[in-house]
């Protein structure tokens, strides 16, 4: 004990942060646990609670603190010899944020950048992707790189020089009112018919070669 403060180790320190500390050294760097102090107790791997720095520098470390003067907890990492980056902060209004510490809303994931890099993603237990949302706010299904805004399927035939709001690959069906300015279609269009196949009898059919009009 010194100072008011207890601590239980191998190391030899003689000083700490905090009031209450517990660190077990192996191999080269320390593991340990701090509570009290400034009301902020930290979980720590590979750092020095005593000098605040990383025990062995070839290897991150990892702090999970309980930021009780801020009112919030936080996860962060600090790379080999680097500099520590918040990767996941829980304020104290509940709201989550990853790639922000002052999240907005109950989820708010902030990516790296403003043009095609992945910020979400979801996939099924083989670990295909289903769902992708890029920085720039693309939404993709079914696709990891949508061209659009909202994508559906990969790789839709999508004109030169056009920047589509949707674009999808394979058959769409509206189940009701359809409305807009331009569109593009490489493949039938049928109106009152949600199958075009060799069986439907569609109202208006739009071909590359042709129109035809069913009026039964």
């Amino acid at each position: 004990m010194s100072g008011g403060f207890v601590q239980i180790d191998n190391a030899g320190a003689t000083s700490l942060s905090a009031g209450f500390s517990i660190k077990n050294v192996t191999a080269s760097f320390s593991n340990g646990m701090s509570v009290g102090g400034a009301g902020n107790p930290n979980f720590t791997a590979n750092w020095n609670l005593a000098t605040g720095a990383q025990d062995d520098v070839s290897k991150p470390s990892w702090i999970l603190g309980l930021q009780v003067s801020n009112d919030q907890m936080v996860f962060s990492r600090t790379p080999p010899g680097g500099t520590g980056v918040t990767y996941m902060l829980i304020s104290g209004t509940g709201n989550v944020g990853m790639g922000t510490t002052s999240p907005r809303a109950k989820l708010e994931v902030v990516g790296s950048g403003t043009t095609t890099g992945t910020a979400f993603q979801i996939d099924d237990n083989l670990y295909g992707p289903k769902v992708t949302v890029l920085d720039n706010g693309n939404v993709g299904f079914g696709t990891t790189v949508p061209g659009a805004i909202l994508q559906v399927g990969a790789n839709p035939n999508i004109p030169a020089g056009s920047t589509p709001v949707e674009a999808v690959k394979g058959n769409l069906v509206v189940d009701g009112n359809l409305y807009g300015t331009n569109a593009y279609v490489t493949g039938n269009v049928g109106i009152g018919t949600a199958i075009l196949d060799s069986s439907s009898t569609p109202r208006i059919v739009i071909t590359a070669t042709e129109l035809q009009v069913n009026l039964q």
